[in-house]
């Protein structure tokens, strides 16, 4: 599966062909949509991992 931002990424390029001002405005406006993913993604593995993991990551820790 093709992450969405790559999608997102060609759009952008085709959408701006490649003018330097407006590319760089719209890499702007990635890196705040990135890091806003990445965020989400730590909130999902926080939540959504983490609980399964601990027991093991306590019981390796007092081996």
């Amino acid at each position: 599966m093709e992450k969405s931002y790559l999608k997102y990424a060609k759009e952008v390029l085709q959408k701006l062909q490649f003018d330097p001002q407006l590319f760089n405005k719209e890499k702007e406006k990635m890196k705040l949509w990135l890091q806003e993913e990445d965020q989400r993604d730590l909130e999902y593995w926080a939540q959504k991992q983490w609980p399964l993991w601990k027991p093991v990551m306590v019981d390796l820790g007092q081996d």
